[in-house]
């Protein structure tokens, strides 16, 4: 178990696509208000997991809640949107 710092809110899963690359996904950043939008989050490590970089604010498709990689360097991320 470890923790991601700067990580998303809610992460909905970790995949590794290989021993060193990988990537965390779900919940981010929160708008604000009464009527605000969740933004989705991805980090992505390229040391196995030792150190994470990402974003916490797409906000243009939501929240981030599955990963495919049907080739080591072409992904897809799906969003509620």
């Amino acid at each position: 178990m470890f923790e991601l710092t700067n990580s998303p809110t809610d992460i909905f899963d970790i995949k590794f696509i290989d021993k060193n690359t990988g990537y965390a996904y779900g919940r981010g950043n929160y708008s604000g208000g009464d009527f605000g939008r969740v933004y989705g989050a991805m980090y992505c490590t390229n040391n196995g997991g030792a150190s994470w970089n990402g974003n916490g604010g797409f906000n243009e498709g939501g929240v981030i809640t599955a990963l495919f990689f049907p080739v080591k360097n072409i992904g897809y991320a799906i969003t509620g949107n």
